[in-house]
């Protein structure tokens, strides 16, 4: 029987995968879009200013 008492006969448990949201911020410089928590743009290297 499965855990969660639905009668389907697996054994497994189903876990909810949460996935993060990472906010996308553009580059001051070139205008490429990379993760808010990088220090440096991907394009063209320069330093994220805020």
């Amino acid at each position: 029987m499965c855990p969660c008492g639905c009668g389907c006969g697996s054994d497994e448990e189903e876990v909810e995968k949460v996935v993060p949201k990472v906010m996308m911020i553009p580059c001051k410089y070139c205008g490429t879009l990379f993760q808010q928590t990088a220090t440096f743009c991907p394009n063209c290297g320069a330093k994220r200013t805020a």
